[in-house]
């Protein structure tokens, strides 16, 4: 998991996932995405697709450590009847 410190330093951008890259050929390759909004810090991995965020201050949820992790959604067909 991304180091909690380590993403509240960064500004928004394009990074080394530190999750993946060290096993990849093209390890230099920038596919962490970091996105900085008002109260939290979104990152995804273009590669190994780890995703999540957290929170700069810790009275915004009571959950430890203040990370949350988003989930894919599934597409449900609608049929006809």
């Amino acid at each position: 998991m991304i180091s909690r410190d380590w993403l509240l330093h960064k500004p928004s951008g394009q990074y080394i996932c530190p999750e993946c890259s060290h096993t990849r050929k093209k390890s230099k390759d920038r596919c962490l995405t970091i996105t900085n909004k008002d109260d939290v810090v979104l990152y995804y991995c273009h590669h190994c697709n780890i995703k999540g965020g957290v929170f700069y201050e810790e009275k915004k949820t009571n959950r430890q450590y203040n990370t949350i992790r988003r989930g894919t959604k599934d597409k449900q067909e609608n049929s006809g009847g």
